[in-house]
């Protein structure tokens, strides 16, 4: 077997407990097979999926494993499936079925683990009105509605879209918010199926919250048996799922096709085992957990706590830190994250292709970065050659960074996994790279404007026009170069104080030049009006032409006034 495969992950989410259990597996298990695993991600919302779209690396990866299911907040296209089983490389997906590609599938048999649970609230508690609980934010939560479905239906019992609550997300307050539309509702069932252990418990300490006794008026079944469940109050019955075994059983299978073995299955079943406790009704006696072992899990919550206090302190500092000068900077954003990196963003050429173009680059540890200005095609981003030495918990990550209006490339880091990688919505790197997007954003607008500004000092330097920009909240007010030069030729200057150039207005212009300013901010006049300028020498005189309007804010109320001067002494 060759050794050094690259090894491209797409995986929406690497923390929390399904997620962070897999990326770690995969991790240790492909490092043990003298490989590296990069791990490719976009920004993905669940309010607004995005399919992911980029033939990254196609010509460099040596396999694939996907965990991108086209229920997923984001969905692998059509068009990268295409393009990736174009490649020839082994693709294996992991916790769904693609059926668009030639490729292999590890998948738990969410269907039947669920009628299996559904059957003992029917068969073994005598339920028949079983509410349902979960999101869809991945196909494995979509096979157990499915299967929660076909349960009733089998047992001769009608589907109630009245009892399906569905969660925002997989997460305990998925199934708080479930419940609580359960309250406002009313209860009018007597069993809960959950999607997962997590919306199960938070369901369960929000009905005990309002004065319910579980199991005695509601009985509740999770999915996962996380090994929080033997512990949880009442002691959570649920369907166990290896997800260790769901990645090992992928990297494996991805192993056999890379050494060129035919498979004679396309799909792997991982098993599952229904775990009675007491959460249903059944009898359960929970085993006594030793003081010791307590005292552990107390000092482990405890450490991860400090840990979720440092990182964000760390975020902070960070994100201080990089957005303090003019640009801002890749490094300082990722200190104490990342110990090498680089930002890469779009660019066409004349022949209306896009390469990405290496815009900033770090290492921590002086190993060599990929220089500034070098164009890389997709299909061979990141630029291999210029990747660090990994350290034993080190991995590589791509994340693919984009704006409401644009797409702006991508940010590659290396450096170790985080701590709190089996916890959920804590993934410090992923909110680093949220908050990269917003600087990067700002650093665009803030050269547009500058450009523009540079433009229009050009123009008025090149014409007789001034320019100015009053602003009405701070009652400053802004004077361009050319500005400034028409005032210096009569022996006078002009401040940011609006007095200092009213102050100099003809005295027989002067009522005429202020109230036409302020009709203008008052009612919003056309500001269009001629005068003289008396200098300090009077027999130095300017006559100016001023026309100008004004900005307003999102009240409609106006902040700024914008306008020019031009200088008209020759037509006069």
């Amino acid at each position: 077997m060759a050794e050094h495969y690259r090894i491209n992950l797409l995986i929406p989410y690497l923390d929390g407990e399904y997620y962070g259990t897999i990326f770690t597996t995969l991790h240790r298990e492909i490092n043990k097979r003298k490989s590296t695993l990069f791990t490719i991600h976009a920004l993905a919302s669940v309010e607004n999926p995005a399919a992911f779209d980029y033939q990254i690396g196609t010509e460099d990866t040596d396999g694939w494993l996907l965990l991108m299911n086209p229920y997923s907040v984001l969905p692998s296209s059509p068009k990268f499936l295409a393009a990736i089983e174009a490649s020839g490389k082994p693709i294996v997906t992991i916790g769904y079925q693609e059926t668009s590609i030639r490729c292999h599938s590890v998948v738990i048999d969410n269907r039947q683990a669920i009628k299996d649970a559904v059957l003992h609230l029917i068969r073994d508690h005598g339920h028949r009105r079983i509410a349902y609980v979960g999101s869809t934010e991945h196909v494995d939560l979509i096979e157990r509605f499915e299967g929660y479905k076909q349960a009733l239906q089998d047992n001769g019992i009608d589907y109630d879209e009245e009892l399906y609550f569905r969660a925002n997300n997989s997460l305990r307050h998925g199934g708080a918010s479930a419940a609580q539309a359960m309250l406002d509702r009313g209860i009018d069932f007597t069993a809960v199926i959950a999607a997962t252990d997590l919306n199960a418990m938070g369901l369960i300490e929000t009905l005990q919250a309002n004065g319910y006794r579980l199991p005695e008026e509601m009985a509740v079944i999770g999915f996962d048996d996380l090994p929080s469940a033997e512990t949880f109050d009442p002691p959570l019955t649920s369907v166990h799922q290896s997800i260790a075994d769901l990645a090992r059983a992928s990297v494996e299978l991805l192993y056999r096709r890379l050494d060129g073995e035919e498979l004679p299955h396309n799909v792997t079943y991982i098993p599952t085992a229904f775990i009675e406790r007491s959460s249903c009704g059944c009898s359960y006696r929970s085993k006594d957990v030793p003081i010791d072992a307590l005292h552990r899990k107390l000092e482990q919550s405890e450490a991860n706590i400090d840990q979720l206090i440092s990182s964000h302190n760390q975020l902070a500092s960070n994100w201080a830190s990089a957005s303090r000068e003019g640009f801002f900077d890749l490094s300082r954003m990722f200190r104490g994250i990342s110990h090498w990196g680089c930002l890469a963003s779009w660019e066409t050429d004349k022949n209306d292709h896009r390469h990405l173009i290496i815009k900033q680059a770090f290492s921590k540890s002086n190993e060599p970065v990929p220089p500034i200005g070098l164009r890389i095609p997709i299909e061979q981003f990141p630029p291999v050659n210029w990747l660090p030495k990994l350290g034993e918990n080190d991995y590589v990550r791509v994340q693919s960074i984009r704006s409401e209006r644009e797409d702006l490339g991508f940010i590659v880091l290396v450096g170790p996994i985080d701590k709190l990688v089996l916890v959920s919505e804590v993934d410090i790197t992923r909110i680093s790279c949220n908050i990269s997007v917003t600087a990067l954003v700002r650093d665009q607008l803030y050269n547009q404007v500058r450009s523009i500004a540079e433009q229009l000092e050009i123009v008025s330097r090149t014409t007789n026009d001034g320019i100015w920009d009053w602003d009405l909240v701070t009652g400053q007010i802004q004077w361009s170069t050319r500005t400034h030069d028409m005032f210096s030729s009569i022996g006078e200057t002009l401040t940011s104080d609006p007095d200092s150039f009213f102050g100099l207005v003809h005295p027989e212009d002067h009522h005429h030049v202020t109230s036409a300013f302020q009709k203008h901010i008052d009612d919003g006049t056309p500001l269009k009006i001629e005068f003289r300028i008396q200098g300090c020498d009077k027999g130095k005189q300017l006559w100016l032409y001023a026309a100008g309007d004004s900005i307003r804010d999102q009240h409609g109320n106006k902040v700024r006034t914008i306008g020019s001067l031009t200088n008209i002494l020759r037509k006069k």
